[in-house]
């Protein structure tokens, strides 16, 4: 019995060449000297199916499809790379948007939560208005914004909240001197 030395697979006597890997027959009697490296390679390649693989690229008949299907997975890969974002873009957290509107009143102090849940301060003469959009905020934080009255009479207020899709709320109110008109909530989804 012998084997192909390139491949190790059984040849018959009388053939020239190894009909499997198409290497000039130089066979020689393996069956007992057979390697053991050699041995666990050929079974390895058998048992992951590679051999088959192995035998029809060494094959030049089918030198093109071989090369054009190397070219194909080059071609993929430069078009992947192409939609891969090039900078991560980072999570600032939830943006919440905060408006107080001073319709009338001499002046009211807006107050808004922070991510940091720390309340900060703001006033506002007649007829202006407030806008901020705050970003990190995370979901389930405490988020409130509210006007005080800082007038001696009666006067309108509106204050909103809103982050997509969590919340969008609005009071608007007549109120008297030192009331105030407030919005607090959870950022949850609703």
């Amino acid at each position: 019995m012998t084997f192909c030395q390139n491949c190790g697979k059984e040849l018959q006597d009388e053939w020239q060449t190894c009909p499997f890997c198409s290497v000039v027959a130089e066979a020689e009697n393996k069956s007992e000297n057979i390697t053991q490296d050699n041995t666990e390679y050929t079974a390895l390649q058998k048992l992951i199916g590679i051999q088959p693989v192995v035998d029809y690229v060494k094959n030049p008949e089918n030198k093109k499809t071989v090369i054009a299907v190397i070219i194909a997975i080059i071609i993929l890969v430069v078009v992947a790379n192409q939609f891969r974002p090039e900078n991560e873009v980072e999570d600032n957290g939830i943006t919440v948007r905060y408006t107080a509107i001073n319709i009338n009143c001499e002046s009211i102090e807006v107050q808004y939560v922070d991510p940091d849940e720390e309340v900060n301060f703001l006033t506002l003469s007649e007829g202006e208005s407030w806008e901020e959009e705050i970003p990190g905020f995370e979901y389930e934080d405490l988020i409130g914004v509210s006007g005080t009255n800082k007038d001696d009479g009666y006067c309108h207020i509106i204050v909103r909240l809103y982050s997509d899709p969590y919340v969008s709320m609005e009071n608007r109110e007549t109120v008297d001197s030192e009331d105030t008109v407030s919005l607090a909530t959870l950022l949850i989804y609703h």
